[in-house]
């Protein structure tokens, strides 16, 4: 493995996904992989190797702006022949998360709504994001918090 260990993502496989029975592929990108990345490094997994192998490689790269990385698919697709590709940059991927996945995808409408920049990095609400929708966010992170303790205690 090449890079030091803060440039690494983290990865986990659900093999069962979020009830589905559809392996679940979780990343998890600490800071030092963020910067490794962003300059257009890439990170890659081959998924078909290990205890748990399933048919799917993945390669994550990063840029400074969403142009910039979608110019970088494209110019690799056309150079591997394809005459441009979809753009579904406005579809909804997100999960429909069980239960066990409400904390992490509260935790992370949260952290979707703020701005995280700098070194050490710093924590702001952007001029462009709804107060309400912030607050709302919010909110469900700690409805589901509330949730998550009130089941640990049984």
């Amino acid at each position: 493995m090449k890079g030091s260990i803060e440039e690494r993502i983290v990865f986990a496989i659900a093999p069962g996904g979020t009830g589905d029975r559809v392996p679940l592929v979780v990343l998890g990108i600490p800071l030092g992989a963020w910067k490794y990345i962003r300059e257009g490094k890439t990170n890659t997994f081959d998924l078909t190797k290990g205890p748990m192998p399933i048919p799917v490689k993945i390669m994550v790269f990063g840029g400074m702006s969403h142009a910039e990385v979608k110019g970088v698919l494209e110019k690799y697709a056309f150079a591997q022949g394809a005459q441009g590709i979809l753009d579904e940059t406005r579809t909804d991927f997100r999960l429909d998360v069980a239960p066990q996945f409400k904390l992490i995808d509260a935790a992370m409408r949260v952290r979707d709504l703020l701005i995280i920049d700098g070194d050490p990095p710093a924590l702001a609400i952007p001029p462009d994001v709804d107060a309400n929708a912030f607050t709302a966010a919010f909110k469900a992170l700690s409805d589901a918090i509330t949730a998550e303790a009130k089941e640990a205690e049984g």
